[in-house]
């Protein structure tokens, strides 16, 4: 029975599940996507995901919006309230949100220079003292984080932690998986899913080397972290410049150049880089990770399945959670 004072109850009560097959090779709404579409195929979908059957929004979305807690972020060096949009909920019940605006620029990994095996820069975390896997996954405290992920957690430390029991450990796909694309160049996972128009809310495990798993990057279960692309993909936002490239409506269109993804791309060895999936202005493309480029931070948290909350979800009246 569906318990609408929860946050996830009313999500799936006031949105109708729209069985239609979406077509990721697109993006949605774009150039060429008449009103009665917009209308007809925004709204929510159904996925697996590690844990379970999800629930994630798509398209010209405006009844997933909340407000919850308070910070700053990269318009208001004041604290003020923070709002955020309802990406998915989760296998496990809990609802995955990501912030509205940016909260800052970072830099995404260490610098060529400091490292020679630069396939590393891939990783959330790196030199971890295990493999992150989909059965066990890693922890805050393990391996050496990238900046990314100190920036993340820095920020989440100022200005969420005082609202640290609403928020759920959940997992992070920094996919770091690979395959053969018959060159000397790795190329990781989650672009040949995008290619071939299947993005996955399954975080595969770490690429396998030598009978062993990697220990860079894979499947983490935290606080706080950043979206992945096959998330944004699955959401509407394009994979390739075209003509009917994603437009201003759909609801994770931030108008940035340069939004860092959890996705690796690929590692180019003669110029020992490792490349980071990024949001440019409502299209996935890639950008260095591994030198001093810096790109916009929207963090993601995930709030617990037994919030309740008020609000309609609007950007006018959105979900408010309440916090006693």
């Amino acid at each position: 029975k569906i318990n609408d004072k929860l946050l996830a109850g009313k999500i799936i009560k006031e949105n109708k599940v729209i069985e239609e097959e979406p077509d990721f090779s697109i993006g949605f709404p774009n150039a060429n996507t008449s009103e009665e579409e917009i209308k007809k195929l925004s709204g929510l979908y159904k996925s697996e995901d590690n844990e379970g059957e999800s629930y994630y929004f798509r398209g010209a979305v405006e009844n997933n919006y909340v407000k919850f807690g308070k910070g700053k972020t990269i318009n208001n060096q004041e604290e003020d309230d923070l709002i955020w949009r309802i990406v998915r909920i989760n296998g496990d019940g809990s609802i995955r949100l990501v912030s509205q605006e940016s909260v800052g620029q970072s830099r995404y990994n260490y610098s060529n220079s400091n490292n020679n095996n630069n396939i590393k820069a891939a990783g959330y975390t790196y030199d971890n003292e295990r493999a992150c896997t989909k059965d066990n996954p890693c922890t805050k405290e393990e391996g050496t984080p990238s900046i990314i992920k100190s920036y993340l957690e820095d920020w989440y430390q100022s200005n969420l932690s005082r609202h640290d029991t609403k928020i759920a450990t959940s997992y992070f796909c920094n996919d770091t998986s690979m395959y053969e694309n018959g060159t000397s160049d790795y190329n990781f996972g989650t672009p040949r899913r995008l290619y071939n128009n299947q993005p996955s809310l399954r975080c595969p495990n770490p690429a396998e080397e030598d009978g062993s798993l990697q220990l860079y990057g894979g499947v983490y279960k935290l606080k706080i972290g950043l979206l992945s692309a096959d998330e944004l993909n699955m959401a509407g936002l394009a994979w390739t410049w075209s003509d009917s490239t994603t437009i201003d409506t759909n609801y994770l269109y931030f108008n940035e150049h340069y939004s860092w993804t959890l996705s690796p791309w690929f590692f180019r060895v003669n110029e020992h880089q490792a490349y980071i999936i990024i949001l440019n202005l409502g299209v996935l493309n890639n950008y260095t990770g591994s030198d001093d480029q810096t790109s916009y931070v929207h963090p993601v948290i995930n709030l617990k399945p037994d919030v309740k909350v008020t609000g309609e979800g609007t950007k006018e009246n959105p979900y408010q959670v309440i916090e006693n």
